[in-house]
């Protein structure tokens, strides 16, 4: 049989013929979605377990006290069982997030929330792999600084800016089943506002002014991960209804570097970008349905589908079909994890062992059938 070897933060660890899942404790399918896509980027999950290694005495006291673990004590406690190709239980970091694991979250603002705990972790650098940072601006329109310098006014447009830093952008849907683009979407996060009569901007030395605010992309992260706002509250029928609207996403060559402010990071390598996991929801509503991830653990165009402790291997066809929703589509795409070109060596590093797992993994004997790679069918809840 076929033994797989994973280096992890210099320690081999020895598995069987698979990759891992993670057991559903009822209603987790979102958090083990987002668990599986935060594994496989290699850098990521080997700064979680060196922390784990290197705080050992905390780790057995919690154990041992049998208290509620701090979140990344508990994600690495994931990880390792993942390392060693050994399905995972999530019932420690359910607990130390808080949540009650029968109910359905919400996969993308439990992806910010993992993320946002983790980065109070000295010794851990969320923002090394998924920060992004933007600008916030208001600037006074065209017109109205016309109008000042006919008062005598002799200094640049007023502009007032701030930055905000991103962990992920979410994307406008639009209802309806007319194909959209996903870098339209992106796009469409720069479009200024217009602020005018009662939404003035209220400047402290000229009073109210015409004008713009918008958002510039200062830099983007080395792990970019887009939302898709398919979830919006219908108020004739009371409850959070799904968008299945289609969206077409490139698997490679999303260039994203005129999307840059020109005071941009010019250190930064280009933002282009190969698409490494999608996370999919099935079902009709925001409230119900299934969550998993397909992955491509080193972005080769060897994807698995990581439908909880299920794990199989699936085409490249499976994930544009999966992913891209419409008309009678079972599910779509609410979660694109994309990895900057130059970023690559963070999913595998140097280590070949690492790359031979998903050489034996896809060399099985016995491929996978067309109802293997069928996508997974579930009722209205896990």
């Amino acid at each position: 049989s076929i033994v797989l070897v994973r280096v992890v933060y210099g320690k081999q660890y020895h598995g069987g013929e698979s990759y891992a899942g993670i057991r559903n404790q009822g209603n987790t399918c979102y958090l083990n979605s987002i668990l599986q896509s935060l594994f496989h980027v290699r850098g990521f999950r080997d700064a979680i377990l060196e922390n784990a290694h290197e705080n050992e005495p905390k780790k057995r006291r919690f154990w041992q006290r049998k208290e509620i673990p701090t979140v990344e004590i508990a994600l690495a406690g994931v990880f390792e069982a993942l390392a060693h190709n050994v399905t995972a239980g999530t019932k420690e970091l359910t607990k130390s997030l808080g949540v009650d694991p029968n109910i359905q979250q919400d996969a993308q603002e439990y992806l910010r929330l993992v993320l946002e705990e983790i980065s109070s972790t000295q010794g851990i650098s969320t923002s090394k792999y998924y920060l992004g940072q933007s600008e916030r601006y208001i600037r006074i329109t065209d017109h109205e600084h016309d109008k000042l310098v006919d008062q005598g006014y002799k200094g640049p447009p007023l502009e007032t800016r701030h930055t905000e830093p991103f962990y992920d952008l979410s994307l406008d849907i639009k209802q309806g089943n007319v194909l959209q683009h996903l870098k339209t979407s992106i796009k469409e996060l720069m479009t200024p506002q217009h602020l005018e009569g009662d939404a003035q901007w209220k400047t402290k030395q000229y009073g109210p002014r015409d004008a713009l605010m918008g958002l510039d992309f200062i830099r983007f992260p080395p792990i970019l991960v887009l939302h898709l706002k398919r979830f919006a509250f219908d108020f004739e029928r009371g409850h959070v209804a799904k968008i299945n609207a289609p969206v077409a996403f490139p698997l490679s060559n999303l260039d994203l570097s005129d999307l840059l402010h020109d005071d941009a990071l010019k250190s930064d390598p280009p933002p282009l970008y190969r698409l490494h996991a999608v996370v999919c929801h099935l079902g009709s509503t925001g409230e119900s349905g299934h969550y998993y991830a397909l992955v491509d653990p080193l972005c080769d165009g060897r994807w698995l589908r990581f439908d909880d402790n299920r794990v199989t291997p699936v085409t490249v066809n499976d994930v544009i079909k999966e992913g891209l929703g419409g008309p009678g589509a079972l599910g779509s795409a609410y979660l694109l994890q994309y990895v900057r070109e130059d970023a690559l060596p963070v999913l595998h590093g140097n280590n070949k062992e690492e790359a031979n797992i998903a050489s034996s993994f896809f060399s099985s004997p016995s491929p996978p059938t067309s109802s293997a790679s069928a996508p997974p069918q579930h009722a209205a809840g896990d």
